[in-house]
């Protein structure tokens, strides 16, 4: 292994936070293992259609973090392959690459992919990428209650991400949603998209909603929570402007 490689591999598992360092580690350990010793390794084993899919999604993995060139048509192509894991990793991938140009395809694999962590990765990199023309196929998913709850809420995030002011509506209408996930989504996105109109049924939510999501607290208290950040972000833009009339009435001021 070049040391140059192997300098920058170091540091990808040095940004990784600690309790997710022992699966990365495994990951890594996987591609040592099957011979990885360099870049064009990482590439020869996603571009062979013979690879285990594990391997592939560890090798497409360190890729991205590695902000490899050349690497959107290897993700493309593994986004359609016959493996769940390995096309959810791809969905995921693409996010966190940003590429911009493939909002179609995370699009057609929430819409339509079979499985659902595949659509639920689908929906996390339609927020990272963060075009506003996904808002339709993410508002039909927030929408669809044939649709897992993990996936509708990690739609509802998606939605925060892009922020798009057309979604709140439909994010107050799920704050009454059977599904937890979804209301405890919902009530984050609101937070974020900082819209005075869900107030009301934010407050509502605080008041009485006492069901949690893992690792996550319950929906009132995200609810109470957005309805603080809404009003910190208010007063901050109230400010702003403030400022910027009195800069206006010095420049009169001074002709």
């Amino acid at each position: 292994m070049s040391r140059d490689f192997e300098s920058r591999v170091d540091e990808v598992m040095e940004r990784i936070v600690p309790g997710c360092r022992e699966q990365a580690r495994g990951d890594l350990d996987m591609l040592l293992n099957a011979g990885v010793r360099s870049e064009d390794d990482l590439f020869h084993i996603v571009e062979d259609p013979s690879t285990d899919p594990a391997l592939g999604a560890a090798a497409l993995w360190l890729m991205t973090r590695l902000g490899l060139e050349g690497l959107t048509p290897s993700l493309f192509r593994a986004l359609s392959q016959p493996d769940p894991g390995l096309r959810a990793t791809a969905a995921m991938s693409i996010g966190e690459a940003g590429i911009g140009e493939s909002t179609d395809r995370l699009v057609d694999a929430l819409r339509n992919d079979v499985d659902r962590e595949v659509r639920k990765a689908a929906a996390y990199a339609l927020g990272l990428v963060g075009d506003p023309s996904a808002v339709g196929a993410l508002l039909e998913t927030l929408e669809d209650a044939s649709e897992h709850p993990e996936t509708r809420g990690m739609a509802a995030e998606a939605l925060a991400s892009i922020g798009d002011p057309s979604a709140v509506a439909p994010l107050v209408e799920a704050l009454g949603d059977p599904a937890v996930e979804v209301r405890f989504w919902a009530a984050f996105a609101l937070g974020e998209l900082a819209d005075e109109a869900a107030i009301p049924a934010l407050r509502g939510a605080a008041e009485v909603d006492r069901d949690s999501v893992c690792a996550q607290g319950s929906v009132g208290s995200e609810a109470e929570d957005a309805v603080r950040r809404i009003r910190e972000r208010r007063a901050e833009s109230f400010s702003r402007e403030r400022l910027g009339d009195r800069g206006e009435e010095d420049g009169l001021a001074g002709d």
